[in-house]
């Protein structure tokens, strides 16, 4: 400290002075310094004892504490479990990696799998009791649910119907189509039609918690128009008539090795059982070549032995069958043909259809038997058609058409059209070699147009042409008259190898009257004439040689055009006739 003191003192002082004097100087600043340190040191002693003091003094003036209850005593602590060794860090930071790759798959299984489509060029059917939990594209197809779709189904071009039954948690979306349900299905997911017509529909629902079903969809499953003949269409098991009795076929076989064959072999087998006539049997067997999935092309040869009609279109077979059994009336014309047959088919954009076929049978008149009815037991029945046994060839184009799902009740278009050549009675030649120019030709042309023209109210008309050669045989002849022709006229009260005939009808749906009620106002007129050809002067020239009737129509149906019963009340125009009252199970057309 002392040499500190003596350097700072030089720095100060300059090296001018000498030596003696500057150890003088020092040792009077050490001195000065050592005093007053003393002096400090003794005014922080004074002024702590004066802190001290001030501090008891305000002590003194504040009470004493009360005692703090003893502590009581803590429950002895049970000794904690030996941990698990810790695994060094590097090893925990591998696992949570694994785990964290294991859950990027997972979620990239997910994301995959809304990418993962299965498409199909084909209908697609999802039978009941099925379960479909994949996504699917259809292009040009239909979709059919019978089952439960879980799943997204997107539909290019094509329909989707979900049928009775049916439930929908997923998502259904047509574009270029329409998704059609039937009462009973159930919609817990999304519907989106994307119509270029109807623009954009879209309609949600919450989902349930409740999945219905257990089984997956089958992707291998062909589509109903792959595994269901359309030139061999299965056979009522049940029918009943004035002419065949009671018609039991209990057998409706299909063998093509589970529809995985492209050949197909139809048949069915049934007895006519009537009172007063040994049993008969009837029956066809037809064996197929399919084209294509869809069973766009088909060619078939056929055997059998069945009755046949012109009077399909007056009515329903089922229909008939129940008057037949409740009011003793049969309103079909039939005789038998026994023979062999070939052709084939053209399915067309789904709706229609082209058959072509050559025929070669052995024609024959059934007999009429004194069948049993619930109710006017004494009706007599009408007489059977006049016609010789006879050979017979003939070929035979038709061509089916009608709009995507047609119903009575909604705008669409059914058409039919038919063409035969009948081989003359000179030509002794077989069917391949018929000489087309002396051939009896017989023409027939069906249109039914329905117009949903406001909601809950349509129109609806049918336009009937026919023509034929003047030689046509009598039992092949054109009929206008009765059910299902013109209301409240006598059945098939003019006849000819020319007709025409027109039925126009309002229907006034559930929709429109506020609850069930079907209410129709309906009009017919028609005619059939002989002559050379089918001439619309001719009939501007003779007006009152037609028949015509007008008519009321009540009946009860649902939204969905179920129609249950209905009662129609007709009377005639071109004469003052009665007023006829029919029940039917069916539209009038």
């Amino acid at each position: 400290m002392k040499y500190l003191l003596s350097l700072i003192i030089i720095l100060n002082l300059g090296f001018s002075q000498d030596t003696d004097d500057v150890g003088e100087v020092v040792e009077d600043v050490v001195e000065a310094v050592a005093d007053g340190v003393e002096a400090a040191v003794e005014g922080i002693a004074d002024g702590v004892d004066a802190a001290v003091d001030a501090i008891q003094d305000l002590t003194d003036d504040v009470e004493p504490m009360e005692p703090i209850a003893p502590l009581e005593p803590m429950e002895p602590i049970a000794p904690l479990e030996p941990m698990a060794p810790i695994e060094p860090i590097f090893q925990e930071t591998d696992q949570q990696e694994n785990e964290d790759e294991k859950v990027e798959e997972e979620d990239q299984e997910k994301d995959d799998l809304s990418f993962d489509e299965f498409t199909f060029r084909e209908d697609v059917v999802i039978d009941s009791g099925e379960v479909s939990e994949t996504n699917i594209r259809i292009i040009g197809g239909d979709l059919t649910v019978f089952g439960t779709v879980n799943g997204k189904i997107t539909l290019f071009g094509g329909d989707a119907a979900l049928k009775n039954g049916s439930v929908l948690n997923g998502e259904i979306i047509t574009i270029g189509g329409n998704v059609y349900r039937e009462p009973t299905s159930t919609v817990n997911g999304k519907i989106i039609e994307n119509n270029l017509s109807e623009g954009l529909i879209y309609r949600e629902t919450d989902k349930e918690d409740a999945i219905q079903g257990t089984t997956e969809f089958g992707l291998d499953r062909k589509s109903d128009r792959s595994h269901q003949s359309w030139i061999h269409s299965k056979r009522r098991v049940l029918q009943y008539n004035r002419n065949e009795g009671l018609l039991l076929t209990p057998f409706n076989e299909r063998w093509d090795r589970h529809s995985k064959s492209n050949f197909r072999l139809n048949w069915s087998a049934g007895v006519r059982w009537r009172k007063g006539f040994a049993p008969d049997y009837a029956g066809r067997a037809t064996f197929e070549k399919n084209f294509f999935e869809n069973q766009n092309l088909v060619l078939y040869t056929s055997l059998f032995k069945e009755a046949r009609t012109d009077d399909g279109y007056r009515l329903p077979q089922q229909e008939n069958d129940w008057a037949s059994f409740l009011a003793r009336q049969d309103f079909y014309d039939r005789w038998e043909e026994q023979g062999w047959e070939m052709g084939g088919g053209l399915n067309l954009f789904r709706n229609i259809r082209i058959k072509g076929r050559v025929v070669s049978a052995e024609q024959d008149s059934l007999p009429v038997w004194n069948m049993y009815s619930v109710f006017e037991k004494k009706r007599l029945l009408r007489p059977n058609l006049v016609l010789d046994p006879s050979s017979v060839n003939y070929s035979e184009i038709s061509i089916m058409g009608k709009s995507t799902h047609y119903s009575p009740l909604s705008t669409g278009l059914a058409v039919f059209l038919q063409s035969e050549f009948i081989q003359a009675d000179g030509d002794s030649s077989t069917v391949f070699k018929m000489d087309y120019g002396k051939a009896i030709q017989r023409n027939l042309a069906l249109i039914v147009f329905n117009w949903e023209f406001s909601e809950g109210l349509v129109f609806r008309s049918r336009l009937m042409v026919g023509s034929a050669g003047e030689a046509l045989s009598s039992h092949r002849m054109f009929t206008v008259g009765g059910l299902g022709s013109i209301a409240a006229q006598p059945f098939k009260l003019q006849q000819g190898n020319q007709m025409a005939q027109l039925n126009l009808a309002l229907f006034l749906t559930p929709t429109f009257t506020d609850g069930d009620w079907l209410i129709s106002f309906f009009v017919d007129g028609g005619r059939a004439w002989t002559g050379s050809s089918w001439d619309s002067g001719w009939i501007s020239d003779n007006p009152k040689l037609g028949i015509s009737s007008a008519g009321i129509g009540l009946g009860n149906g649902d939204l969905d055009d179920d129609l249950d019963v209905m009662v129609n009340i007709a009377k005639p125009l071109d004469h003052d006739g009665p007023i006829e009252t029919t029940l039917r199970f069916n539209f009038s057309f």
